[in-house]
């Protein structure tokens, strides 16, 4: 007997079990997801992540709510980097100043991508449905602007940094229930950290921008106008904390300005600030933690 007459099923373990062809795809996906979140980590672009949790520890929530609310937070940065990653794939794969051996693997499997999206996505849901309705604002919030950015703003002078600003805000409301207002104020003080981190990183990517013909706030400003842009933003951000948040805590954050700049070394100089304004935020932190509300010279 001809054994190529018999017909062998595709999948044998039940109506339930995942089509063959899907279960390798999701693990590949994972992979993807992984190789994501590892770099980013590398690069201290999650650094919101440990902004989400302060916030929660701040407010005082209970311990499992701020586990819950940390997990979410890690699920919903590895979806915005993913797709940032899926949507620029090709301009990484011709970058000359990094390692594209990641960029490769997702080009390759970009099927594996589009579903490890989805399933963060699906699992983002789930949480926000079972635990707190309210972490819909900053999956939605934070999940349509930053696919904007990733797909046409990041591209636009001025709006690249409005729209990193809306998004640091958006990402961090993941820490606080919608119903506090301290929460809203401290996630909106960490926007305007966003905004000024990306005026710094503009500036450090303007020649690679610039030689892709991209046109970001980095490459129309150039870099000697584009640093005192930035600067106008960090202080934008001080007057801000000063004023709802903490006021000693601006005077912290005030030190950033004082930093030398160089434009051969615009990495380093996006290291101190950073530096800087951890300070601050760890300021903002404990005043609250201890105090219970939100001591700006505005408020009562």
């Amino acid at each position: 007997m001809d054994d190529r007459a018999i017909p062998v099923p595709a999948v044998t373990a039940g109506p339930k079990a995942l089509p063959a062809p899907l279960l390798p795809q999701l693990l590949i996906g994972l992979r993807i997801v992984a190789n994501t979140v590892v770099y980013r980590v590398r690069k201290l672009e999650m650094a919101n992540l440990a902004a989400v949790g302060s916030i929660a520890l701040a407010l005082r929530l209970p311990p499992f709510e701020i586990a819950v609310r940390g997990a979410f937070a890690f699920l919903l940065n590895a979806l915005v980097y993913l797709h940032n990653d899926y949507v620029d794939v090709e301009l990484d794969i011709s970058s000359t100043n990094k390692d594209t051996s990641n960029a490769r693997y997702l080009a390759e499997n970009p099927r594996a991508a589009l579903y490890a999206q989805m399933l963060l996505l699906g699992l983002l849901a789930a949480v926000a449905l079972s635990f707190d309705p309210g972490m819909f604002v900053p999956l939605v919030a934070g999940s349509v602007i930053c696919v904007w950015y990733s797909a046409q703003l990041k591209y636009k002078a001025g709006w690249d940094m409005v729209a990193t600003t809306l998004g640091g805000t958006a990402m961090t409301l993941c820490g606080t229930p919608m119903t506090n207002h301290v929460g809203w104020l401290m996630a909106v003080q960490l926007g305007f950290f966003s905004g000024a981190f990306e005026a710094i990183q503009v500036l450090r990517d303007a020649d690679a921008d610039a030689a892709a013909g991209l046109r970001t706030t980095g490459v129309v400003l150039g870099k000697r106008r584009g640093i005192w842009f930035a600067r106008a933003m960090m202080l934008v951000s001080s007057i801000f904390c000063a004023l709802v948040l903490q006021p000693w805590a601006a005077v912290i954050s005030l030190t950033a300005l004082l930093i030398p700049f160089d434009e051969h070394a615009v990495a380093q100089y996006w290291t101190r600030v950073k530096m800087v304004y951890g300070c601050c935020w760890l300021s903002v932190c404990a005043w609250i933690y201890f105090a219970g509300r939100a001591g700006g010279l505005l408020m009562p």
